[in-house]
Parts: structure tokens; C-alpha cells; sequence
């Protein structure tokens, strides 16, 4: 949400909000040198760190408030409507 370059762990829920190379650096948990690899590009990478951030804050808002929130609504009320039915 910040526009800056995220490295994110391979696991957990993490891994399912960011797609590796596109939005954020994914390296596996537990491998230092992965995690070493993806700071040195973050780095030494103007370019690709700039493309990382972009796309990262493109990503974050997806999440936002005003979009999710009219989603949410729209869960609940079906929700009830359907616990209203049953």
C-alpha cells in the first residue's frame, strides 16, 4: 500500500495476496539465501525495485475499503437472506 518493493514469505497467506516477480519477491521460509538473493536485487535493481512498488501499490488497492467494503455487504446480506430461508 506504501509503493515500496515486498518480499514475502512462500507461505501462508502471504503467498496468495502477492504473485512472485509481478508484485513482490516471494522466497521459500527457512532459506537465507533466498532471502539474501531478493535484497541484493532489491538492491542493486532500480528498475525492477520501481516496477515491484508499482505494481505492489496497483495490488494493495484491490484491498481497499472502498472496494472490498460493498463486497462484504453483499456477502452478509445473503447470508441472512439465505439464514432468513432455511
Amino acid at each position: 500500500a506504501c509503493a515500496k518493493p515486498v518480499i514475502v514469505s512462500q507461505a501462508g497467506g502471504a503467498a496468495e495476496l502477492f504473485t512472485h516477480g509481478h508484485d513482490a519477491l516471494g522466497v521459500s521460509p527457512g532459506d537465507p539465501a533466498a532471502l539474501a538473493s531478493a535484497l541484493s536485487r532489491l538492491m542493486t535493481d532500480p528498475n525492477h525495485r520501481r516496477l515491484l512498488a508499482a505494481n505492489a501499490r496497483r495490488s494493495a488497492e484491490g484491498f481497499s475499503r472502498r472496494r472490498l467494503g460493498p463486497q462484504l455487504i453483499a456477502a452478509y446480506r445473503r447470508f441472512l437472506r439465505a439464514s432468513r430461508a432455511a
